[in-house]
């Protein structure tokens, strides 16, 4: 199942307003995932993860990136896992800049 819930525009407003909690995300050019990514919890939360993102400080590419979603979830591994799963066995691929950052 994808991230389900609200659309953020993905610029410096609301990453700073991202929950400093565990969880998983996506980012999106337009309609198009081009990255789902976790955070792991206490020094690595969904805002920090989003802020260097945003910041271009990940080492992944995502300079195009327009929107995320976010989902706070104790269990991010699996569902990062899950995620990067279903979204390979849908578009027959990962994201691009997963697939880059492999």
């Amino acid at each position: 199942m994808p991230i389900l819930g609200k659309v953020y525009t993905f610029n410096q407003e609301n990453v700073n307003k991202a929950p400093n909690a565990a969880g998983v995300y996506a980012l999106f050019a337009g309609d198009n995932c081009i990255y789902i990514g976790m955070a792991e919890g206490d020094g690595t939360t969904l805002r920090t993860r989003l802020k260097e993102d945003f910041a271009g400080r990940s080492g992944v590419d995502i300079k195009k990136a327009t929107e995320y979603k976010r989902e706070i979830c104790v269990n991010f591994a699996d569902r990062e896992k899950e995620l990067l799963e279903e979204y390979e066995l849908t578009q027959g691929n990962l994201p691009s800049c997963n697939s880059a950052a492999s």
